[in-house]
């Protein structure tokens, strides 16, 4: 694991601040050490697309919270 520095500063409320965010690969710890890192796992020509045909063939619906506002921030 490497620690880096985003060059865009992270937001938090009405100030920002330059965060250390981890990066993390194959072979890093992970929480608890009982979660991995797995990368590659689809097909070449699926990994181009499956995003885009899990946002058109799943029946998205809007999340709604019980307050004032209805939908969530």
């Amino acid at each position: 694991m490497t620690t880096s520095i985003s060059s865009d500063a992270a937001t938090f409320g009405n100030r920002s601040s330059k965060v250390l965010v981890p990066v993390l690969g194959v072979g890093d710890r992970i929480g608890e050490g009982d979660t991995y890192l797995v990368e590659n796992i689809l097909p070449p020509e699926l990994a181009e697309v499956v995003f885009e045909d899990l946002m058109n063939e799943v029946a998205w619906n809007v999340m709604h919270h019980r307050g004032p506002s209805g939908l969530p921030p």
